[in-house]
């Protein structure tokens, strides 16, 4: 539990997005065309427990639901897999952190939790044409390990893309309320 006893990756997060204003991006260079960060999460063994401490440690309100998903796809198979999530805001310009706790079935979240423990998972980026944005990451390398058209309380889709040796850490993008992602994902790695 030191990762959440210091919280130093969160001010870092927090003074980035204080000195880093938006800048122009070329689609030409970018897979994920210019579109921005939108929230960072953490992968916990217990939801609760982080879930208060992130209240105390910054004064937000973190409601527990379970996500739900017509199909997931984890690593080359489609699997059942579920798990606890929390978001809220925090810190400027629609930051938000979300707060992920696996609880059945093999997924990207268990796999990190097991070799890590509680830890950073991903940057999220919220982007238009998931499809296109999917197909782009991947003919420019990135590693996508787990795809899934989420249903029930937020519909659409996320990808994971595996970019810890690019950026340090899991690219997330996602598409809310759409409900026809591809299936299967276009590249496996």
């Amino acid at each position: 539990m030191a990762f959440f006893q210091n919280g130093c990756f969160l001010c870092w997060v927090l003074m980035l997005s204080f000195a880093v204003p938006n800048v122009a991006r070329s689609p030409l260079l970018s897979p994920v065309n210019g579109a921005n960060v939108t929230h960072f999460a953490v992968v916990v063994g217990d939801i609760g427990a982080a879930a208060l401490h992130y209240s105390s440690l910054f004064g937000i309100e973190l409601d527990v639901s379970v996500m739900t998903a017509s199909w997931t796809w984890y690593r080359s198979q489609f699997v059942n897999s579920t798990c606890k999530v929390s978001f809220a805001p925090i810190g400027p310009a629609g930051m938000s952190i979300e707060v992920i706790q696996p609880i059945g079935g093999p997924s990207f979240w268990q796999e990190l939790l097991s070799a890590d423990g509680p830890s950073l998972h991903h940057y999220g980026v919220m982007v238009d044409d998931f499809d296109a944005t999917v197909q782009r990451l991947a003919v420019s390398g990135y590693k996508l390990v787990q795809i899934s058209q989420l249903v029930g309380h937020w519909v659409g889709c996320y990808a994971y893309f595996d970019a810890r040796d690019q950026i340090g850490a899991v690219l997330e993008i996602l598409q809310p309320g759409i409900s026809n992602c591809s299936q299967p994902p276009i590249q496996a790695n």
